[in-house]
Formats: C-alpha cells, structure tokens, sequence
C-alpha cells in the first residue's frame, strides 16, 4: 500500500519521527497514483492510550493515544494487504528492549537508529544499550579502552532520535558485578572484591559509582536507570572478606545497594535492579529458579524504597512456571518488570523457535497476572557472533503480546513486513541453521549445532561423534538452496541473510568431511581428492562466510570487537591449512600414520543428549581454553 502525508496537517508532536520514518521506509510527503493519504488525530480524553484506525473518503485516518501508537499504525498499515480498519489497546504501558553492547558488537549510530524505526513501527516504547563499560566516564580513560566505548554526544544523539519517535532511550550499566572488563586493568584492582565483582564499603568503589551514574544517565531524557546487580557470585568472599570477615550476603548486597540509590536519589535517577541474586542468596543451591528459596522478611524490609526489580527468565518453557514465580515475587511489595530473552547469544543466528516457546508462556503469564513492564532482552555472550537483526521475527512477536491476546500468525507476518520491510518466514527459515536432523526440537531447546559444527577442529574433529553428520549435508545444502530463492524473490532486508546462505554452503561442505576422512584413512583408500578439492573448497567458503561477516558486523557495529570474531577464523583457516599439510605429509610418506586419527574418538554428550549451547572455548580445543 502507497503511503503518503501532509506535513502541515500532522500534528506538531509527530512530524520529526515521520520525516525520520519517510527517509526510510515508503511513505511520501506527496501522493501519487493509487497512493492513500495518510492523517493522524491525537486521541485526547477518549483515547490515551492505543489506536484506532479509520478508512474514509479523504483516505485513512489514525486515531492514536500515544506517539508510539500513532507509529504502531503506521508499520500495520504498511504491512496490510487489505484496506481495513483496526483498533488495538496496549497491555502493557513499558514495553521495552535491551541490545547488549558490552560483549563485544557495540551498535553504531546508525545501525541504532535502525533498530529504533524498527521499534517504533512494531509499538516497543523503550531501548535501553547494556553497556557495562562501552560509556565514556571524565577521568577514567580505561572505560571502554579499545571496545568502542560511547561518547556522550553519540548517546545523546540516538536518544534525540528515539525522543522524536515517542521511545524512551534509558542506560543500563552494573555496579557491583559483571565489571571485569574494567576490573582487569591495574588502576582498578584496589577496588576489586573477586574476579567480576567491586569492593563494597570501600570509599573508592563508591567515588567512582557516582562518576559512572551520572557519566551515563547524563545523555537521556528519561530518569531510568538499570544499575544491574545479578551474577555477583563470590560477593564478600575476597578481599572484602579479608577486611571485615564473614558477613552476610544479604546485607553486604543491600548495603551496597542504598549506597548507591542514595547516589541516584542525588541526581533525580530512578534505578531498577535484576533481582536474582535475592533468590540465589536465599537457595541451598545458588538457584535463581529455586522454589524454595527463603529470602528473609528483614531482607525484603531493608531494599531501598526507590528501586524497581526486574525478574529475567529465559530458558522457561512452561507458561504456570511463570504465573508461579511471578506471584512468588510478591512478597517484595514492589514494581516488578519481567524480562524475557529473545535468544541471540552464545550462537550465529537468533533462535526464533526457542524464543517463542519462551515468549509465548512468558507474555501469556505477564497478561495474566497483570504485569504492565516488560523489557525484553537481546545478550551477546560469546563475542556477538549473532546479529541482532537475526532476531527481528522474535522482537516483532514480543511486541504483538502487546497489542494482542492471542498471536494471529497471519497478523504477526504482515507487521513484521510493515516494520522490517521483510519476509518473516526467511528470517525463520534462517533459523534451521540449528534446527538440525537427528536432535531434540529447536523449539524446546536453545541448542547452537551451527556454531559447533563451523568452529570445531577440522583435523580433531572433537565433536563429530555428537553431531549426526550423515544427514547434515542433505539439510545445509536443502537451506541454502531455499535460503537464496528467498533472497531471489524478495531482495528488501535480505542482507543479514546472505550470512546464513553461506554458512549453510560452508556446513554442508564440512558437516561429514571429517567422517569420510578418517574412514578413508582406516580403510587405507586414497586420501588424495581430499587434499586436492574438498580441503580447499572449504577453504574457499571459510574466507567467503568470513569476509560477509566482517562486512555485516562493520555495517551495524562500531569496529571494535571484531577482532576475537576474526580470530576465530584465522584459527579455523590455520587448522585447515595443517589438516591439508598434514595429508599431504601422510601421502608423501613422510609421517607412517595420521596420530589424530589413530586414537578411538569419543561422544562427549551423556546418556546420547546432545550438550546443549556451547561456547566457542568449549568448541575448539582439548588442550587449553582459548
């Protein structure tokens, strides 16, 4: 459907985030042939919040409660296929996303106000960048030394962007675990507790926590802000231990944290807090999901007034699981935000399938126990291989929870291609990546086979007894061959998924070329067509899959980063390099036996179950971690 408007008949509150929407998107200030006028009408008293959506003689009219609103209907009516009305209320009043940004990948500017016209079109009214020392701070050179730390202008500038596009941009930074980054310098150490985790009651700690605060709320116009606080693991155990013996883990966490709401308090921010580590603190096992956790009453008590909780869970399938915990948190007599994950660490594509499993029951249980903040959560853990606009699909859904009871699959594609300009059903085919023959459902499991068969060792071939490598050919060259028709027949945002069509060409090359090696060389067959083809041709597709990569991660990404992924590569062309030289020497007689072929290889996995999500140093190498 042609778009256009009238610029002197918007109103005043919309008019920079529609000229930042028609740089971008297919709606024109002036109409043409077919084209259908758009006009905007704030909702007033009647509508505060949500949209209505009216088709009349002079065209279509949007009725809106809120700004995001009004761009909500705009990304509907840009992926409608039929000229309809529709209203829609919002669940929820905050719905919002965190993009990880301290795990390697730091968005660029652009690339950040992408994800925001994205946001704005889907209906998601909040960004917050996780930034655990990727922000510049006066008088602390090593924030961000060499990881592409954000200025204050570049900060300010996207939340200009987001201002003009009714979302609210906040920080979301940690102050007391997750730091060792910052911690590993020298002119940190006297503050340091254990690895990770700062010195509580140390006056230094807390000199610089008020530099960090106000560093990175000092951009935004909204006074949130995510302090963090989760994983502290070995809290008071270190050098605080050593200074003030054995104290309660409780109130060492609670007295670090009034601190620094006190801190907060002084500037006007108003923090909010992962709660795990009240649980873990309250559990035999350190569990976080533990039912049985006792978190004392003079515990609760003591949590400063001013600081909401935010309840993450990802891995939960069940939506009763979340109905459960979500009344366990009442006990805390607080605002409580649910964040759930739209899975994008720790692997090479987003796992849509795994995500909404997670997502459905997670959304489904927030309606039902009337939550109305949500901030859903897209991590980078293991170098930000993953990019994130692999998870569009998923983020698309998390917010139709918003405006809809239940997901209408029909509906959910027709937005996704108003707001990305994009087939949904690529993106998730993309997604089989993972979704690998002879394993457990992608939908039950966030496994990551991909990233364990590109990474695993040519010439160990480590995992290859795990893997069910005589049907990975067939499925990689099959989602290639429907990968690229899918890029043929719809050329708009196809970018990211030119990544996944040459990976999937480099796996089907890999997947059993390790197998069909070794029985090769144990049936004294000639080993010479490996050398002389198949070698170089994975060779070949490695240094294509890497060089799309760079140009996907140095389009969206500060450069920063890239440097762990990169070496990741060359680490995989030196280790085909010496698989080749070293048949070479077999062949050449100049070894008598291959010794990584000659020892019995082993499953890893136990009792037949694959292991699940992998990181890279539990990929490659037996040796040594990398």
């Amino acid at each position: 459907m042609k778009l256009f408007y009238r610029e002197n008949l918007l109103p005043k509150e919309l008019k920079a985030g529609l000229n930042a929407l028609s740089n971008a998107y297919p709606i024109s200030k002036k109409g043409s042939k077919n084209s259908v006028e758009l006009r905007f009408k704030p909702g007033g008293n009647r509508l505060k919040e949500g949209l209505k959506v009216v088709y009349n003689k002079n065209g279509v009219e949007i009725i809106y409660g809120r700004r995001i609103d009004a761009f909500r209907a705009l990304g509907r009516l840009m992926g409608a296929s039929k000229k309809e009305g529709f209203e829609e209320t919002p669940r929820f009043n905050f719905l919002g996303l965190m993009i990880d940004c301290s795990r390697g990948a730091v968005l660029n500017l652009e690339s950040g106000k992408r994800w925001l016209r994205h946001l704005a079109l889907m209906g998601i009214n909040a960004l917050t960048l996780y930034t655990e020392d990727t922000y510049q701070v006066k008088e602390e050179p090593f924030f961000g030394y060499l990881r592409g730390a954000y200025t204050k202008q570049e900060l300010k500038e996207l939340d200009d962007y987001a201002n003009t596009l009714g979302i609210e941009m906040f920080p979301c930074i940690q102050v007391l675990g997750h730091l060792s980054q910052i911690l590993r310098w020298p002119a940190y150490q006297d503050i340091m507790d254990v690895k990770g985790v700062l010195l509580v009651d140390e006056e230094k700690t807390y000199l610089l926590l008020e530099k960090m605060i106000k560093a990175a709320s000092g951009s935004f116009h909204s006074r949130r802000i995510h302090i963090g606080m989760d994983k502290t693991h070995g809290l008071g155990t270190g050098v605080y231990q050593q200074k003030h013996g054995i104290v309660s883990s409780f109130e060492i966490f609670n007295k670090h944290l009034k601190r620094v709401c006190r801190i907060c308090s002084r500037i006007g921010a108003k923090p909010m807090i992962w709660d795990d580590m009240y649980f873990r603190f309250g559990s035999k096992t350190n569990n976080y999901y533990d039912k049985n956790a006792v978190i004392p009453r003079e515990v609760i008590k003591d949590i400063p007034d001013n600081v909401a909780l935010v309840y993450w869970d990802y891995h939960h399938a069940d939506y009763q699981w979340y109905v459960d915990f979500l009344d366990k948190h009442k006990i805390f007599g607080k605002t409580i935000i649910v964040a759930p994950g739209v899975w994008t660490w720790g692997r090479v594509w987003a796992s849509y399938h795994f995500a909404e499993t997670t997502l459905n029951s997670c959304m489904a249980a927030c309606k039902k126990m009337g939550m109305k903040e949500t901030l859903a959560t897209m991590w980078g853990d293991d170098g930000s291989e993953c990019n994130f606009f692999s998870a569009l699909p998923a983020v698309q859904l998390y917010a139709e929870h918003c405006y809809q009871d239940k997901i209408n699959s029909s509906l959910l594609k027709a937005n996704f291609q108003g707001s990305c300009q994009a087939d949904f059903d690529a993106y998730v085919r993309a997604g089989d990546l993972d979704n690998i023959p002879g394993l457990a459902d992608s939908a039950k499991s966030p496994y990551n086979p991909s990233k364990i068969l590109l990474w695993d060792d040519p010439l160990l071939g480590l995992w290859q007894k795990d893997l069910p490598t005589d049907k990975l050919a067939a499925h990689y060259k099959k989602l290639k061959t429907e990968l690229e028709n899918m890029i043929k027949k719809n050329a708009n945002g196809t970018k990211p998924l030119k990544f996944a069509c040459q990976l999937a060409q480099t796996l089907q090359l890999k997947a059993n070329l390790w197998t069909r090696m070794v029985n090769a060389y144990k049936s004294k067959k000639d080993l010479s067509s490996f050398v002389e083809n198949e070698i170089p041709a994975l060779s070949r597709q490695v240094k294509k899959l890497y060089r799309i990569h760079r140009d996907s991660w140095m389009e969206n990404n500060k450069p920063f980063g890239f440097e762990v992924i990169e070496s990741r590569y060359g680490a995989l062309l030196a280790r085909i390099d010496s698989l080749k030289n070293c048949l070479n020497d077999y062949l050449a007689k100049k070894i008598n036996s291959i010794a990584e072929w000659d020892i019995p290889h082993r499953r890893i996995s136990s009792s037949g179950r694959f292991p699940g999500s992998s990181d890279y140093k539990n990929i490659v190498f037996p040796s040594a971690e990398v």
